[in-house]
């Protein structure tokens, strides 16, 4: 998906807040891979474990934005 969209997640971090996915590292597995973000409400650029961030984006709470992503097709994509 983040070669053809760009791509923000709805996450627990902080308490909860919206992130943009800029990049995948795969390393060989979920504890060893890297994501890499952008939180627009600090305005930093942080990489994470990928198992960290996907236990932060399921999260456990009913009812909430929790597993929701936007994902807007770019405009130089060809799908």
């Amino acid at each position: 998906l983040l070669e053809t969209h760009n791509v923000m997640i709805a996450c627990t971090l902080n308490g909860g807040h919206w992130l943009s996915v800029l990049g995948y590292v795969s390393l060989g597995s979920i504890e060893e891979d890297q994501i890499i973000l952008y939180d627009p409400y600090y305005h930093s650029t942080r990489m994470f474990r990928a198992d960290e961030i996907f236990s932060m984006w399921t999260g456990s709470f009913p009812d909430s934005l929790d597993g929701d992503y936007i994902a807007i097709k770019r405009s130089d994509s060809k799908c």
